[in-house]
């Protein structure tokens, strides 16, 4: 009989959230493009986190720099992420708003993230990697703006 151990098994585990992930990207439920985004972030806290960042949105040819923040519950450490992903919209300026998600991570050193966040005609999915010593699990709400 073989053992599993826990690190190799969070790496299996990672490695299938990742393929979930990159096989959704890039496509809306209905099988539309979606608006790509790529984010920096960066995360701080102890008991309570913020984030914060900015980013671009590409849509039909035409960039548009957005900033966004975020306070959690159950949040420790420092981290920065390089996310990207797809945004799905109607019109650019729905990004602007109050968003609202559940979020779990572990970066000991190096990690991987994916959030997803959510809004009355706005889906956003962000994924990729994050740097630093930090655990995020619980409730989060995010402000994104139009630069």
């Amino acid at each position: 009989m073989w053992h599993v151990s826990r690190r190799r098994l969070a790496r299996i585990g990672l490695g299938v959230v990742s393929a979930l992930v990159l096989a959704t990207e890039g496509y809306s439920e209905d099988g539309d493009a979606c608006a790509p985004i790529e984010v920096e972030l960066k995360r701080a806290g102890i008991g309570a986190g913020y984030s914060w960042g900015r980013g671009v949105v590409t849509w039909k040819e035409r960039r548009y720099p957005i900033s966004l923040w975020g306070i959690g519950l159950a949040e420790a450490g420092v981290a920065l992420g390089s996310l990207t992903g797809c945004v799905e919209m109607s019109d650019p300026n729905d990004l602007a708003g109050n968003y609202n998600t559940v979020q779990v991570g572990l970066t000991i050193a190096g990690g991987f993230e994916g959030l997803l966040l959510q809004k009355p005609g706005v889906v956003i999915r962000l994924s990729g990697l994050r740097v630093g010593l930090a655990a995020t699990i619980g409730w989060s709400g995010w402000r994104i703006e139009l630069e």
